[in-house]
């Protein structure tokens, strides 16, 4: 298939390059440390840099972030909040609508919320169960994940939430409430529904260095991919040439804000299915939205909600999303 990939740099690895030394990323889950030297990290920015084009340069609208709350047949909601940070739909639709069992934070900071802060916001989600996601991938990302741990017990205490928090091994299958997950590392998930549909999340395989080494050298190693949900067109999330492997090994069905799966249909993609937030989307919904080829793989019992994040989702050279500021600690003349 012949098409242009769009140019969506991950800035901060220019950060990491720059500092010439051997790096850590440290995993709290077992207390072991894993090392990416310098060359390592110098070949996951090239890596990178090969999903660019003549693109670069050139401002590109790719929509907004968004989330996705996963209906299963075994009536277990899962919420993927996407790279987000607090935001007044957490309680007054996640939770109050949507009522997800099991949620799954982006808590890494810099570029998402910090571990105290998903904590804060699993309490306005409420699910049974919190866990962090998308930190440790790199060293200036978060790590302590007791910090998440702690601040929600504290939320507990004080009545504010009733959740439990829960961390995972990164590449590894675990059983969460009948639902086989992996997360892969950093935003990347992968379910295995009861009823044997699977779905993949922002599928960044090959730089990430948390993911499977059997997956990076040998695609045919991935599991097999029912639907693959996009939240947002960062390139550790978006990655065009993964997804082309994925559609071409398996039919999938890919889900995307409008603007984003707009420029995957200009670029050549087919079977992308265009939505946006606020979505009620089964399978029937999705066959007439264009969905093909693995769809039909896809039980009828699945539903996915699309919720917001509050996240930007172009390229460097765009301008991004607004934001403030509050800066903490005292002012002086």
């Amino acid at each position: 298939m012949e098409r242009t990939d769009i140019a969506l740099g991950l800035g901060a690895l220019a950060l990491v390059i720059s500092v010439g030394v051997a790096v850590q990323v440290t995993t709290q889950n077992n207390g072991s440390v894993d090392s990416l030297n310098e060359s390592e990290v110098t070949d996951i920015a090239e890596g990178l840099d090969s999903e660019q084009s003549s693109r670069y340069g050139e401002p590109l609208y790719a929509g907004s972030s968004m989330g996705y709350v996963i209906d299963f047949p075994n009536g277990e909601s899962f919420y993927v909040s996407g790279d987000t940070g607090p935001m007044w739909t957490l309680e007054n639709y996640v939770k109050d609508s949507l009522d997800p069992s099991v949620s799954f934070f982006s808590t890494g900071n810099v570029y998402t919320a910090d571990m105290e802060t998903g904590a804060e916001m699993a309490s306005q989600v409420d699910s049974e169960v919190s866990i962090p996601i998308h930190y440790g991938t790199f060293p200036f990302l978060d790590q302590d994940t007791d910090e998440f741990e702690n601040r929600l017990s504290e939320l507990r205490s004080q009545g504010e939430t009733s959740s439990e928090s829960r961390t995972l091994e990164t590449g590894e299958w675990e059983t969460i409430r009948g639902v086989e997950t992996m997360w892969v590392g950093h935003g990347t998930m992968f379910f295995k529904g009861p009823e044997g549909t699977d779905i993949m999340v922002d599928p960044w395989i090959k730089t990430n260095p948390k993911a499977p080494e059997s997956w990076k050298n040998d695609s045919s190693n991935i599991p097999e991919t029912d639907m693959i949900l996009i939240t947002h067109g960062h390139l550790d999330h978006f990655t065009p040439s993964m997804i082309e492997t994925l559609q071409e090994q398996h039919n999938s069905t890919v889900v995307a804000e409008w603007e984003l799966a707009g420029h995957m249909a200009n670029q050549g993609f087919s079977n992308t299915v265009a939505v946006n937030k606020g979505a009620d989307l089964d399978k029937s919904t999705l066959k007439g939205a264009g969905a093909t080829g693995a769809i039909e793989r896809v039980s009828d019992d699945i539903n996915l909600h699309t919720v917001w994040a509050k996240h930007s989702s172009s390229p460097a050279t765009s301008l991004g999303d607004a934001f403030g500021i509050a800066v903490e600690g005292e002012i002086t003349e």
